[in-house]
């Protein structure tokens, strides 16, 4: 817990030092700290939501359909914050820095899209390639959100 709360700290940390050198205004500033917090957030329990709730189906806690249910719901909110994300990119109140993140962001929510494809299509085929794509996605998914966090 307490490396989780270093990390978003040193996430704000970053975004305040190069808000600061780009002379954001202090309401620009505020917002894009709240969005970076957020999606560190989001991308971490998203994370560990999806791994725990295929956890929870292979040891039949869930059914595939309750299962299937809410990896859709996680993959549905990862892609409306991909797709809110990509309206701040257009918008213009970012600097080259931060526009780079807020992209680096995205990627990490398409991973665990794909990581969330993988199990839908796992749990409605049994194939076992469809368990290594998940396997690989998720640690592609860690790999890329260790990265933004800074908990490598």
């Amino acid at each position: 817990m307490k490396t989780i709360l270093t990390s978003l700290l040193v996430v704000l940390l970053l975004l305040s030092f190069s808000s600061a050198l780009y002379a954001y205004d202090d309401d620009t500033q505020v917002l894009l700290e709240s969005i970076g917090t957020l999606a560190a957030q989001g991308l971490y329990l998203t994370y560990s939501s999806i791994g725990s709730t295929l956890d929870a189906w292979s040891f039949e806690a869930y059914t595939d359909s309750e299962t299937a249910d809410m990896i859709i719901e996680y993959m549905g909110m990862c892609e409306a914050v991909s797709e809110q994300l990509d309206v701040l990119l257009d918008s213009d109140i970012m600097n080259s820095e931060d526009i780079t993140y807020v992209s680096e962001i995205i990627d990490a929510f398409d991973i665990l899209i794909d990581e969330g494809d993988a199990a839908m299509d796992f749990i409605e085929t049994g194939e076992e390639s469809y368990l290594d794509r998940f396997e690989e996605k998720r640690i592609a998914a860690w790999d890329k959100i260790a990265y933004l966090l800074g908990l490598e």
